[in-house]
């Protein structure tokens, strides 16, 4: 009998998991859009944005003005 506390399972391999608890640093970009003056941020300048690898993460309506925020590893 083999002493591994994992059962022989013939043809199933075990990908190891590797944790890395270093704490990811963010930076943040808020961007304001009013209605009446602007219009809303569109398709092309949020995927401008993902492709500078910024994440949309909420929008809050402040009187007649949008909060955008975005986050994005820090490097």
């Amino acid at each position: 009998m083999s002493n591994s506390s994992e059962p022989n399972m013939p043809g199933v391999s075990h990908t190891p998991i590797v944790y890395d608890d270093t704490p990811i640093k963010w930076e943040y970009k808020k961007i304001e859009k009013s209605p009446d003056e602007e219009q809303s941020l569109d398709e092309e300048e949020l995927n401008k944005l993902g492709s500078e690898g910024w994440e949309l993460v909420e929008v809050v309506q402040v009187n007649s003005w949008f909060h955008y925020y975005f986050k994005r590893p820090a490097e």
